[in-house]
This record gives C-alpha cells, structure tokens and sequence, in this order.
C-alpha cells in the first residue's frame, strides 16, 4: 500500500468534513444555492503571506455581516402622534418624513439593506475566491439578482408608503369619501412588499453563509500548503 503524507491526511480529512458541512447546509428550507463542489485538495493556488492575511481579513469582515428583518421600515411615513396625519415636508412638493435611514455603522454591516456598501465586500469575496480557483458563477449571479431586487423594492415600498399617506389625509380631511377598500388594499400592498424583503433577507442570508463556507476552505487548504 502507497504511503499517505500527512498534507493527503489532513486533506481527506477537511474532505470529509466539506462533506458533511454540506450535508447540513443544504438542509436549510427555500432552496439552498449549490456549493462549486471542488475539492478541498485540488484547483487552490498556493497564497504568500500578505495574499492570506489579506484573503483571512476579508473573511473577517464578511463574518461580521448581518442579515436583519427591517421590512425597510427607513421609508415609512412619519405620524404626527396629535393628530394622526403624516407629516408633511416642504420640499420636495407632496412628499413626507420618513423614518429615515440607520446610522452608516449599522448600514455597513447590514448586507441585506437597501442603503449599504456591505455586498461590494460579498463581491471582493467571490473574485478572490474565483481567482483561488471556484467556481462562482451560480454565486455571483445571485448576489446580482438580490441587488437589483432589494433595490427595485426598496423603491417601490417608498411609493406605497406614499400612496397610503395621501390616503390617509383624504380619509381625514375627506371623511364623506369610502376609501375602506382603497386604504386595505394600500395596506395589503406595503405588507406584501415587506414579505418579500423578509425573503430577500433570508436570502442574502444563505449567500452569506455559503461563501464564508468556501472561503473558510480556501484558508484552511491555504494554510495546509504553507506548511506541507
């Protein structure tokens, strides 16, 4: 029998624990993205120093990304708590104070807000990772797809929320008009629209995970070669 090196032990082992991994993240719900599903001992190219400090302190960032259930609660309407009206503003004409945004520290870490620079970092992550040898091409098409849908509904949830404040004020200060039907359907849509940021969210989420995993591995192999 051929005699096994210790870097083919430690590889088969990682293999073996790649597998695994996988075994319990694709039990997650609501389609779980598939892995590049290389091996952990071939296609990594040998990093120097300064390349794996700076690959490990991305990764470092990327694990202190969150995910959070806003709904995007930032473009919501401000209720004036005296009269029950939405506050107007004065410029620009019929618009309204919203919520507004979180602070920059928190958007720099909320990778599934509408307002945040934290995905360029999931972008940064999947080139490196391309360039170490996976294959991200089912990644980076769902980073796309989740930017131009948190963007677009992010939009959308500001005008409905403009919509059921132009509502409100022609309900108060035109109580002989029946907008019953008109005012639940604006409702139904806002929280419609926040569903889908919930499944955006869950999203994002899963996308997280799944290149902390692959990135996970190319240190763990990285680190491997450097002292076979």
């Amino acid at each position: 029998m051929d005699k096994i090196s210790v870097g083919q032990k430690n590889c088969r082992k990682r293999e073996a624990g790649f597998k695994r991994t996988v075994k319990e993240i694709e039990s997650i719900p609501s389609g779980i993205l598939p892995f590049s599903g290389l091996s952990l001992c071939e296609n990594v190219n040998q990093m120097s120093d300064d390349e794996l400090n700076k690959f490990i302190e991305l990764f470092d960032k990327i694990s202190k990304l969150k995910s959070v259930k806003c709904r995007m609660a930032h473009e919501r309407v401000r209720i004036d708590k005296e009269t029950g009206l939405p506050i107007a503003r004065t410029m620009p004409e019929s618009s309204y104070k919203r919520i507004g945004l979180c602070s920059p520290e928190i958007r720099g870490e909320m990778v599934s807000c509408g307002h945040t620079m934290a995905r360029y970092l999931l972008q940064d992550a999947l080139k490196l990772l391309n360039s170490e040898g996976k294959d991200t091409v089912i990644l980076e098409a769902e980073l796309s797809d989740l930017i131009n849908r948190i963007h677009i509904l992010d939009h959308k949830k500001g005008e409905a929320e403009k919509r059921l404040a132009k509502l409100i004020e022609k309900m108060h200060f035109q109580p002989e008009t029946n907008l019953t039907s008109d005012f639940e359907a604006a409702s139904a849509e806002i929280q419609n629209i926040e569903r889908q940021h919930d499944e955006y969210v869950e999203r994002t989420s899963r996308l997280r995970n799944l290149i902390i995993f692959e990135m996970k591995t190319v240190i763990e192999s990285a680190k491997t070669l450097q002292i076979i």
